[in-house]
């Protein structure tokens, strides 16, 4: 299974050197903090992310490619928190995993949550559940290089060109209806149009696949997985026009 993760372009040497890594004591990119151990990884909002994980205007956006298959230790993939959390907002969470009495905020049960994704995968509320409510899951730990099969950057130098075709809300009820439009633009931003196109869409025609690959192929770059980027390089990618 390919799944992807979306990041900054200064992350890119430390990726391609090291591989992906939790975040540790970095600062996280959102309110409900999440999981200092693990790596986030979607099929169908890389871009979102990268966009989110950006703190200057300047920086590009990064999509990287994994392969499930590829994984030093496949049972380190989980659940994402927040599937948990909307199994836990629906009562079909055993009582043993639920937050505290008293504890009634949503980020803070989510936060609750990231501390429990192993056990949960034991109890049957692994990644393939999360991506099936959410398209979304965790890994445990580093994901190496060699699990790694394609890293492409979009440069950011003309404005938020990407919200044109994807500004989602990630939510069951979202991932549900729209997961296949997610899907197939994912499948494209990673470079793979023919595959994008091999998915069933709920509203067919709706999503202009082509459209999305032209606005796609003129910031792209296909990163060298063996050669390291200059520092200079975050800010250097311009349209190919």
């Amino acid at each position: 299974m390919r799944l992807y993760h979306g990041t900054s372009s200064r992350h890119l040497d430390s990726i391609l050197e090291h591989g992906l890594t939790p975040r540790g004591e970095r600062q996280s990119n959102w309110q409900a903090v999440s999981a200092s151990d693990r790596v986030y990884l979607t099929d169908a909002y890389g871009m979102y992310f990268a966009q989110s994980s950006r703190e200057k205007a300047s920086e590009d956006l990064v999509i990287v490619e994994i392969d499930t298959d590829l994984l030093p230790d496949p049972s380190a993939l989980h659940a994402d928190e927040d599937a948990a959390w909307f199994i836990f907002q629906h009562g079909a969470l055993e009582r043993r995993f639920r937050p505290p009495a008293g504890m009634t905020d949503g980020h803070e049960q989510a936060m609750h949550f990231s501390r429990m994704l192993r056990p949960l995968a034991e109890a049957g509320i692994g990644y393939e559940k999360s991506m099936e409510l959410l398209g979304n899951c965790s890994h445990e730990g580093s994901i190496p290089p060699s699990a790694i099969t394609n890293v492409v950057r979009y440069s950011a130098a003309d404005g938020p060109w990407w919200l044109s075709f994807h500004d989602p809300v990630i939510s069951v009820s979202n991932y549900r209806f729209h997961g296949s439009e997610y899907r197939a633009t994912q499948l494209v931003v990673a470079g793979r149009l023919d595959e994008a196109r091999q998915v069933d869409q709920l509203f067919p025609g709706f999503l202009d696949l082509d459209a999305v690959e032209n606005m796609c192929a003129l910031r792209r770059t296909v990163v060298d997985l063996h050669q390291p980027q200059t520092a200079t390089s975050a800010v250097s990618a311009r349209p190919r026009l």
